[in-house]
């Protein structure tokens, strides 16, 4: 290992374990996250024409199969993970 990743990483560490101490004070940032929204079949849908593709295409662009697609669009399934 580099000695200055080493020494930087030891530096660094010896920060941290002073800030949990109370004996370093750091700046902070607070970041909130906003829930994923869920998706209708009818929102699913709608997306999809607004960006006027077919239901094969807009599957590949998500890298999804075109069934998968449909079933969005039938409210058999709903979009998850990446895809939402």
């Amino acid at each position: 290992m580099d000695k200055s990743l080493f020494e930087s990483l030891k530096t660094s560490l010896n920060e941290a374990i002073e800030h949990t101490e109370g004996k370093r004070e750091v700046r902070t940032r607070k970041v909130s996250i906003k829930p994923i929204p869920k998706f209708t079949s009818e929102d699913s849908k709608e997306i999809r024409k607004k960006v006027e593709l077919t239901q094969l295409l807009f599957a590949q662009m998500l890298g999804v199969s075109k069934k998968t697609v449909e079933a969005w669009e039938a409210g058999t399934n709903v979009p998850n993970g990446s895809a939402m």
